[in-house]
C-alpha cells in the first residue's frame, strides 16, 4: 500500500486496493458458481489484499486543521498534526488509538492547519517526523525536540510496513 502525502493520492491508493479486492471477489463468486477447486485460493488472496489495503480514518479536515491516521496491521501513522495535541489524543481515544501507538508523523507542509500540534507532541511523545527538507527548515523554529526524518521530494521510503510516494 503507498500512502501519497495528500487526500486526493489517498483516495487514488485506497481505489487502487478497491478495484484488486474486487477483482478477487468476482473470481471468488465466479468459482463459487462453477464450482472451481481453487476457492480456497482466491478466499485467502482476498483476505490478503484487504489486510494489506489497511484503513485511513480522517480526524479533522478543513482550513482550522487537518489529521488523518493511516494504519496497518502493524504501522500506524498520522497525516499532519494541524490540531493541538490534546484534540489530536482525545480524537485518537475515541477510536481505540493511544499517542504511543503512532510510529511516525508525516507532514504535508508548514501551513499551521498541517502542523500546529507538532511542537507539543514532539514534546510529549517523541514520535518521529516525517518531511522534506524545506518543510523541516521552516518548522524547525517552532517545533523544538523534533526528532526529524528528512526525506526527499519525489522519492519513495518505508515508514514501517508502508510505503511512502512523495511529490510536489
Amino acid at each position: 500500500v503507498r500512502a501519497p502525502h495528500d487526500a486526493h493520492g489517498l483516495v487514488r491508493a485506497a481505489l487502487v486496493v478497491l478495484k484488486r479486492a474486487v477483482r478477487l471477489v468476482v473470481l471468488l463468486v465466479d468459482s463459487l458458481l462453477v464450482g472451481r477447486a481453487h476457492v480456497d485460493l482466491l478466499a485467502v488472496l482476498l483476505a490478503r489484499q484487504l489486510r494489506a489495503a489497511g484503513q485511513v480514518t480522517v480526524l479533522g479536515s478543513g482550513s482550522s486543521g487537518n489529521c488523518s491516521l493511516v494504519e496497518t496491521p502493524t504501522t500506524r501513522i498520522l497525516i499532519d498534526a494541524g490540531f493541538s495535541t490534546r484534540r489530536i489524543t482525545q480524537r485518537l481515544a475515541e477510536i481505540g488509538v493511544q499517542p504511543e501507538q503512532i510510529d511516525g508523523i508525516l507532514v504535508t507542509h508548514e501551513h499551521s492547519d498541517h502542523s500546529c500540534g507538532l511542537n507539543v507532541w514532539s514534546k510529549r511523545f517523541k514520535t518521529p517526523i516525517y518531511a522534506n527538507r524545506l518543510t523541516a527548515e521552516a518548522l524547525s523554529k517552532s517545533v523544538t525536540n523534533a526528532s526529524w526524518k528528512i526525506f526527499a521530494t519525489g522519492s519513495a521510503f518505508p515508514i514501517g510496513d508502508l510505503e511512502v510516494d512523495s511529490f510536489s
